[in-house]
């Protein structure tokens, strides 16, 4: 799947059915075996697929009432169990501990949320390299004329 592709799915619901869009569960998987709260690649990947829905909001008129990362925290997957990182949240399974913390990702959505825009994030960006002290909750409202 392209960012574009997207865009496209959303023209087609659009088209077809002339009904609200409400995205969920966008994101990928990074392998768990390394630890890593530097995950800016997830902040890079919903820049680049929110900025193409709001390409369809623009231009083509497409209403689209939410957008929801996969997922807010690293979770159990029923089939790889804690093998892979799904989350802008790192939770601590293998310590135990269960202890959350913000991933770099999460700065991402903080802005989207305080800015109600989307900013533009490339791949060898170090934008989003600050520790928050809040972080808005993976599901953004998009504003739909």
């Amino acid at each position: 799947m392209t960012p574009w592709s997207l865009k496209e799915a959303a023209l087609w619901c659009w088209a077809e059915y002339r009904v609200p869009i409400f995205v969920t569960e966008n994101g990928f998987i990074t392998e768990n075996s390394v630890v890593s709260l530097d995950d800016n690649i997830r902040a890079v990947y919903h820049s680049a697929y929110m900025r193409e829905l709001v390409r369809g909001i623009e231009e083509d008129g497409v209403r689209v009432l939410g957008y929801l990362a996969w997922s807010l925290i690293d979770l159990f997957e029923w089939v790889r169990q804690y093998k892979y990182s799904y989350g802008l949240v790192h939770v601590d399974y293998a310590g135990g501990s269960l202890n959350r913390t913000l991933k770099k990702s999460s700065a991402f959505f903080k802005e989207v949320g305080e800015t109600r825009t989307i900013p533009e994030v490339a791949a060898s960006s170090a934008r989003f390299s600050s520790s928050l002290l809040s972080v808005f909750a993976g599901l953004i409202l998009l504003k739909c004329l």
